[in-house]
């Protein structure tokens, strides 16, 4: 260490901290990745700034370690390309499934295969082959329950 710099407790612990954030660090499949993206390119700023470096490939390992729901297709391509798969591709994947998967569903009122559904009760189904179909109008005739 040069003699110009001083060691101080307090860089000491934020080291220790960056570096247990670097080693921990996982996409929980419900914030924003975009978010998520800025955070980690942060982290590994700072770590790079106290003297810790990781490398792309442990933190894809990381990362897709612990992807679930519609994410863990993820999990299987990297497994599979893991050699030629760097760190910002599966962060452009990550992206492109939250959009697709989670996000325009939102936007459009659909419900989400992974939610559960809110009304336990059993109800009977309607099929429409069940109606005898009216030509004139175009339309399923309703029948009357009692």
């Amino acid at each position: 260490m040069p003699s110009n710099m001083k060691f101080s407790k307090d860089d000491h612990i934020e080291e220790i901290i960056v570096h247990q954030k670097l080693n921990s660090i996982y996409y929980d499949c419900k914030s924003d990745p975009v978010i998520f993206e800025k955070k980690l390119h942060d982290l590994r700023k700072r770590g790079e700034q106290l003297g810790i470096t990781t490398t792309d490939s442990i933190l894809c390992n990381r990362i897709s370690a612990h992807l679930r729901g519609p994410f863990e297709i993820l999990t299987l391509k990297y497994e599979l390309y893991y050699t030629t798969m760097t760190l910002t591709d599966l962060l452009n994947d990550i992206k492109s499934v939250y959009q697709r998967k989670i996000l325009v569903p939102k936007i459009l009122g659909e419900s989400n295969q992974w939610s559960m559904p809110t009304d336990f009760r059993a109800r009977k189904p309607v099929r429409d082959t069940d109606r005898p179909y009216d030509r004139s109008k175009g339309k399923m005739k309703r029948e009357r329950q009692y």
